[in-house]
């Protein structure tokens, strides 16, 4: 049996004036990188950087964990949970998860919009 390379790594997202904003920590197991993103509203929340990595390395813990697979959805080669925040993703992609990261407030408030309203 061998033994599972495993690495754990921290990023933030920060606003224009460079005030954090998002936590992702990703969880990486051999090839497979797991992911949980913690995001902060800036007008109601107080960015605290050990409470989005809490709730970001707990969200990649179920990433890594969950079999629920109904509630899973592939966005490109991203194996996405259906709230956006959490997930896996090839070894080979993590360009593509640093790219969806820099855009998961506009991909989550696009998942939160009717777009069929007719307003």
């Amino acid at each position: 049996m061998s033994k599972t390379e495993r690495t754990v790594r921290v990023r933030y997202g920060r606003l224009e004036d460079r005030k954090p904003k998002n936590t992702l920590v990703t969880v990486r197991e051999d090839n497979t990188v797991h992911f949980g993103i913690a995001r902060c509203n800036v007008q109601l929340d107080r960015f605290h950087r050990k409470i989005g990595t809490y709730i970001a390395e707990q969200r990649a813990e179920l990433a890594r964990t969950e079999i629920a697979a109904e509630r899973y959805k592939t966005l490109g080669r991203i194996r996405l949970h259906e709230s956006g925040l959490r997930g896996s993703v090839p070894l080979s992609e993590v360009k593509t998860l640093v790219k969806y990261f820099r855009d998961v407030d506009q991909y989550c408030l696009d998942q939160l919009t009717p777009r069929d309203a007719g307003v």
